[in-house]
């Protein structure tokens, strides 16, 4: 962090001169740079908030994983997508599921009784 300490009658001056090069601008994303994760997201959403930088300057320092919450949303989504694909090619009756088990457990029960012969 620096502070230039100026004379009233150049501080416009030296606004304009700082605003025509973008230093504060480019300054603000350099110190990002270097503060430590946990606080460079609150700092960036201070400048942001603060209209210092835009949102995809923003977006850029803030993480990229999903919350817990987000997971769980997008694989309810992903069930969703999963059971409409299956729903409309192929419905599926209750008396279906059943057979499927029923089906899934003589499979098992052949396999382990010849296994159990040798």
């Amino acid at each position: 962090v620096a502070a230039l300490l100026i004379h009233n009658d150049y501080a416009q001056s030296l606004a304009e001169i700082l605003q025509k090069e973008e230093l504060h601008h480019k300054n603000l994303l350099k110190a990002l740079q270097f503060i430590c994760t946990p606080v460079k997201f609150a700092v960036a959403r201070n400048f942001y908030k603060n209209s210092w930088i835009t949102a995809e300057e923003l977006a850029s320092f803030l993480p990229t994983y999903k919350t817990h919450e987000d997971q769980i949303l997008d694989a309810k989504r992903l069930l969703n997508d999963d059971t409409k694909s299956v729903t409309s090619s192929q419905p599926i009756s209750p008396s279906m599921e059943i057979e499927d088990e029923i089906e899934a457990s003589s499979h098992s029960t052949t396999s382990t009784s010849t296994t159990q012969n040798n």
